[in-house]
This record gives structure tokens, C-alpha cells and sequence, in this order.
């Protein structure tokens, strides 16, 4: 079965966020140049007339992408999957007890390898 549109998507953001956090110069060629990047990185040509902007967070600025107007989701998200995305974004830094995959000593969460708080 292929992965539906969306999912593909994701899991290609997710590898080249992979690579701009282990390669640094990755990450400036990124910034610097978006398209010669994914293209030598990753051999994707940006089709003409499509913007790729990339913007780097910082402590204190935290940035929220909007699909394109009128677009609708094939499905909404799980809990499970809205919190996977909040722990690798780093917003959040510990998880509770309670939290799936914190484990009864409460001292590491196996779903997100950081600390738990009990």
C-alpha cells in the first residue's frame, strides 16, 4: 500500500530536518539556498514557480506553517501522533507518569528518550 500524499510529505521533512540537525554545513546550504540544497542533498528539483522559504527557530520564536487555504486533511491526528510532534519539536521537555511510554521509576520516557516528571 503507498503512503497517502501527506504522509510522504511529512516523512521527508522529517529527513531533511534529520540532516540539517546532523550537518551543519546542510543546515546553512539550506538557509542559504533551499533548492541547490534539496537538490544536491536529496537529487529533488523544485519545480519552477514553487517558493521555498526556510526559517530557522530560536528560544524565543517558534513558527506555526499553515497549509494552503482550502486544503483539507485526509484524517486528523492521533493524540499519540500531536504528541510526538510536540516532543520532537521541543516544546515539550519532560512528560508526566502518566504519559505513554514513561516508565514506573518515572526517570526516562521510552517514546521520547527525555525526562519524565511524576
Amino acid at each position: 500500500m503507498s503512503q497517502n500524499p501527506e504522509a510522504a510529505r511529512l516523512a521527508f521533512e522529517n529527513q531533511i530536518l534529520t540532516k540539517a540537525i546532523k550537518d551543519d554545513a546542510f543546515r546553512q546550504s539550506l538557509i542559504a539556498d533551499p533548492r541547490a540544497a534539496l537538490e544536491s542533498q536529496f537529487g529533488i528539483t523544485v519545480p519552477e514557480g514553487v517558493n521555498v522559504k526556510v526559517l530557522e527557530e530560536s528560544p524565543s520564536s517558534y513558527y506555526i506553517v499553515l497549509p494552503a487555504s482550502g486544503a483539507t486533511p485526509s484524517r486528523e491526528a492521533s493524540d499519540s501522533e500531536l504528541q510526538n510532534v510536540a516532543l520532537s519539536s521541543g516544546w515539550v521537555t519532560t512528560c508526566s507518569g502518566s504519559t505513554s511510554g514513561c516508565d514506573s521509576t518515572c526517570s526516562t520516557c521510552s517514546s521520547c528518550s527525555i525526562n519524565c516528571t511524576c
